[in-house]
């Protein structure tokens, strides 16, 4: 069955929203002009999730998913370790809009089974997605304008925390998106998705600007 011309849409635009933020990092091209690219780009992610169809399939997977998980997320997980290679190359497949490689959905996975991630704390709406969104650009414009007037390893420091925090949170939302099509499979994408959203909500959107 193949992605929907919506679920393109938004893997498109949250591949936009990607390089915007790794470009507000950088202040590039300049501060200002970074953070009004970076304004537009999530404003777009955001007009392409309200896509009707798009947003009620997701509110049906992602709530039936999570109801799912509470009783049989070893069972998935253990069915992902059997068939880690054919669901890696399917994900890669689904996600190739937003531009996802075959060795960070690798990564993730990794993630996910050495940190136990609980997935409990994931996203299970699509307003949920909305507001995670929200809160991640708030954080990303605080820390840009932060790093503005902080000497050099600071700046690094904050910058790079940007860059990969935005990095989790968007390409868990876009694993999620890219599997819309497939039930069956969706488990796998909750799971890759969840715990790359819930990483990047731990490990940056948990750590207090300073």
């Amino acid at each position: 069955m193949p992605l929907s011309p919506s679920a393109r849409h938004v893997l498109r635009k949250l591949r936009l929203l990607r390089v915007a933020y790794a470009k507000l990092a950088k202040s590039v091209p300049s501060p200002s002009v970074a953070k009004s690219n970076a304004d537009a780009a999530y404003s777009d992610v955001v007009l392409a999730l309200h896509d009707p169809v798009l947003r009620s399939t997701l509110e049906s997977l992602l709530r039936d998913t999570s109801a799912r998980m509470a009783f049989e997320e070893g069972d998935i997980t253990d069915e992902m370790k059997e068939r880690l290679d054919d669901i890696l190359r399917e994900e890669a497949l689904d996600a190739a809009e937003y531009g996802i490689k075959r060795s960070e959905l690798e990564q993730i996975f990794k993630i996910f089974l050495d940190n136990s991630i609980d997935l409990r704390g994931m996203v299970a709406s699509g307003e949920a997605c909305e507001e995670l969104l929200a809160t991640l650009h708030r954080k990303n414009l605080e820390e840009h304008r932060l790093s503005l007037t902080e000497p050099r390893k600071e700046k690094k420091a904050r910058r790079r925390d940007l860059v990969r925090g935005s990095f989790n949170i968007l390409t868990g939302i876009a694993i999620v998106v890219a599997n819309t099509k497939s039930e069956p499979a969706f488990a796998y994408s909750y799971a890759l998705g969840g715990g790359s959203i819930l990483e990047g909500m731990r490990d940056y959107l948990g750590k207090e600007s300073e």
